[in-house]
């Protein structure tokens, strides 16, 4: 029997060709769906910048070239469909790549699909398209909305970086908004040689090297960052460009915190020795201003000079918090159940605490009002607003020049004691 293959291949052209629509092209469909969206308030500028979109790539993703971000009123969501998507203008979403994070921070210029800017007290879903290709998908497909968000004025806990090679010690930021994390050494044994700078963006370099143990730190009126040497009992001078020089080391004994009056004079929180704050003049002489038995063997810590003139040292043994006076007396000002503090600063007119122990930072104000102002008490990453957010073993904190943002220090393990790597959190604070 004789076959015709020149025929058997003709034929199956033309089933093929059959199977496309009259254009030629492939009648594909529509594109997968992107799923599990979800939109946060992670800000307080009552704009688009504080929205954040969340959601789940399809797999496969064939056939999808681009998603867009849809911020829509609640009260128009009903209305809103595949068809009211496909023919917004470009000002009312926001386009990403397919191989962008699918975690999507907007602007403050970002409106929602009815050409509004975005602001606080009105209530939104979003939901996000997935563009076909044309090739793979021909039609462009409407995720579900996610849930509803009203942006309001609250605390909101975030994450600045990933995690940074060094231990958990000192941190400052100087008058630019760029903070200064030291390098304490990844386990309490201390050791650590670098401070990092990290811009506001969350940007990481090395400012300064050649340092043991670097702990505590805080910015003189010229620029310079005083470093606290905890391992090498010193304190260090870093000039503005990163050059470090031994400026003290008599009465030093494993410092930890250092506070600044406005004549540049040091007062210094001795962890090693007695346990003792040391004074320490603007050209280097040191003498002690406090012994007092509060502080004796409880290793102050942190250390922050209020507005009222006085001294406030967290104490790293125990949960209290020591107001020192002027002439150098001591009492038991607050304390939290911890049982381990960090350090401690005043800004915005109040006191900012670290619970190293309690995973928590907490607000103080000057007539000893203890209030949480985040952290769930679990150790943890987890973002969120005061109670949902969680830290491990937080250290430092230190506030932006606009007092709107408080970065604090933690450990990136969530189990053990080491103290390093170290990862930066942001506490976003409401607007008066």
């Amino acid at each position: 029997m004789r076959t015709f293959p020149a025929l058997a291949i003709l034929f199956s052209t033309f089933l093929l060709l059959s199977s496309c629509d009259a254009d030629g092209g492939s009648n594909t469909g529509p594109a997968p769906s992107a799923s599990g969206v979800t939109i946060t308030d992670t800000g307080n500028e009552s704009a688009g910048s504080d929205i954040e979109v969340f959601y789940r790539r399809p797999i496969p993703e064939t056939g999808v070239s681009a998603y867009r971000i849809f911020v829509v009123k609640e009260s128009a969501a009903t209305a809103f469909e595949l068809s009211t998507a496909n023919g917004l203008s470009a000002d009312r979403y926001m386009e990403v790549p397919i191989t962008s994070s699918t975690t999507v921070s907007l602007s403050a210029s970002s409106r929602d699909t009815d050409g509004d800017l975005i602001q606080d007290g009105v209530a939104y879903v979003a939901a996000v398209l997935s563009v076909a290709d044309g090739s793979g998908a021909d039609q462009n497909s409407l995720s579900s909305f996610s849930d509803s968000q009203t942006l309001t004025q609250a605390v909101y806990v975030g994450t600045l970086t990933g995690s940074i090679s060094i231990g958990s010690g000192g941190m400052e930021v100087d008058s630019e908004g760029r903070i200064y994390a030291a390098d304490f050494g990844m386990t309490l044994n201390g050791g650590g040689t670098t401070v990092r700078r990290i811009t506001p963006s969350g940007e990481v370099s090395t400012f300064a090297t050649g340092l043991n143990g670097a702990s505590g730190n805080a910015f003189d009126s010229a620029g310079n960052l005083m470093q606290s040497n905890i391992t090498g009992g010193f304190i260090s001078r870093i000039s503005p460009s990163g050059v470090p020089t031994t400026f003290v080391t008599s009465g030093i004994a494993g410092p930890v915190g250092i506070a600044i009056d406005d004549s540049d004079n040091l007062y210094i929180a001795n962890c090693g020795g007695a346990g003792t704050i040391q004074f320490v003049t603007n050209t280097g002489a040191s003498s002690v201003f406090s012994s007092d038995p509060l502080l004796n063997g409880n290793c102050p810590n942190g250390i922050a000079l209020a507005s009222d003139g006085n001294l406030y040292v967290a104490l790293f043994n125990n949960g209290n918090v020591i107001r020192v006076a002027p002439d150098g007396t001591a009492s038991v000002f607050a304390n939290v159940s911890g049982g381990n503090n960090g350090h401690i600063t005043f800004a915005n007119g109040v006191l900012y605490l670290v619970d190293r122990g309690g995973n928590r930072i907490y607000q103080i104000t000057l007539d000893g009002s203890v209030t949480l102002l985040a952290g769930s008490g679990q150790r943890g990453h987890a973002n969120g607003g005061p109670t949902e957010a969680s830290f491990s073993l937080p250290n430092d904190l230190a506030v932006s020049p606009d007092g709107s943002l408080i970065y604090v220090n933690e450990v990136s393990p969530t189990t053990g004691t080491n103290i390093g790597p170290t990862i930066i959190r942001v506490i976003k604070l409401p607007k008066d």
